[in-house]
């Protein structure tokens, strides 16, 4: 029974409904930006760029690589979910930033889905002359993909979605981001997911909601101990078809200690309290960082809450 709640859950097709807006939703990839809340739009500058904004992989100087490990809802009775990313980021200066990502998410073995990324970004500031302002853009070129796992009970339903020829849909689309600091210290951040309409239904049309997310920072600086002080804040729209609200926002703040070597960071959103812990050290040219997120719901409870693990090495 679990396993055909999940399912219902996550397609939301087995009722018959013309589109779920359940697969592919942004679940915020990454481990640096969940302990934010997902508030990291505006101040992305790693690997995981290519998830939260396009444009911010210009920020990027260094070759780098991110691996990452994401368990939803540890101890949730019945379910084991599991999530995980990776991605690869490879600057040419004075032409642009490329990256690739791939990312996976696997509901139970009942539904599994994943997402392969390739992105270019472009600093623009050196070709459009802005004065003290900044000015970046990014594309990436998504193919997604899911399918399912029908148990015998789900089988035994007089479903369409059920009975498909194929129990696997995919389609590409793209993803579109700004960065811009009109003003010293305060970048904005916007992103635009899904432009074009992708259809992954396997019996009705099951089309991708379009996603937009806008941030703002201000990077405030050292206070006392307190290093590289950055609050910072999203809000988030998803084109979603049933009575769930469209809008989301999160909150966070982020700061680092002992010369960049230790960062601590926290939020909040409309679903979740967020912490998170960095450890990050070089050794010559290379530079090795660790990031660890906690994130506790607030509307899904009986479990231990949400954990991410993320490695990164810049060379």
């Amino acid at each position: 029974m679990h396993k055909k709640i999940l399912t219902m859950l996550i397609a939301g097709v087995l009722a018959g409904a013309a589109a779920s807006n359940a697969a592919f939703m942004d679940l915020g990839w990454g481990t640096r930006g969940a302990g934010k809340a997902g508030a990291y739009v505006a101040t992305v500058d790693d690997a995981s760029s290519i998830m939260w904004n396009p444009a911010a992989l210009s920020q990027i100087y260094m070759r780098e690589g991110m691996f990452s490990y994401h368990k939803p809802y540890a101890g949730l009775d019945g379910l084991d979910l599991s999530m995980g990313y990776f991605s690869f980021v490879y600057p040419y200066p004075g032409i642009a930033n490329f990256g690739a990502a791939g990312t996976t998410y696997n509901g139970d073995g009942v539904y599994k889905e994943s997402t392969y990324r390739f992105t270019a970004a472009r600093e623009l500031s050196d070709l459009i002359n802005m004065g003290n302002m900044q000015l970046a853009a990014g594309l990436s070129f998504k193919y997604l993909s899911h399918s399912y796992e029908w148990d015998e009970e789900i089988k035994g339903l007089d479903d369409p979605v059920v009975n498909a020829a194929s129990d696997s849909a995919s389609a590409l689309t793209m993803d579109f981001g700004v960065l811009f600091q009109p003003i010293y210290k305060a970048p904005i951040g916007l992103t635009v997911k899904n432009i074009l309409p992708a259809d992954v239904g396997l019996y009705y049309e099951d089309i991708v909601p379009l996603e937009a997310n806008f941030g703002a920072a201000y990077r405030a600086g050292t206070i006392g101990k307190f290093e590289e002080i950055t609050p910072e804040i999203k809000v988030g729209f998803r084109n979603i078809e049933d009575n769930r609200s469209p809008i989301n926002y999160g909150i966070g703040v982020e700061s680092w200690f002992a010369m960049h070597t230790f960062g601590v960071r926290m939020g909040y959103n409309n679903n979740e309290i967020a912490t998170g812990l960095s450890f990050e050290k070089y050794f010559g040219n290379v530079g090795l960082r660790i990031d660890y997120a906690a994130l506790l719901s607030t509307s899904i409870g009986d479990n231990l809450g949400s954990h991410r693990v993320s490695t990164s090495v810049k060379f």
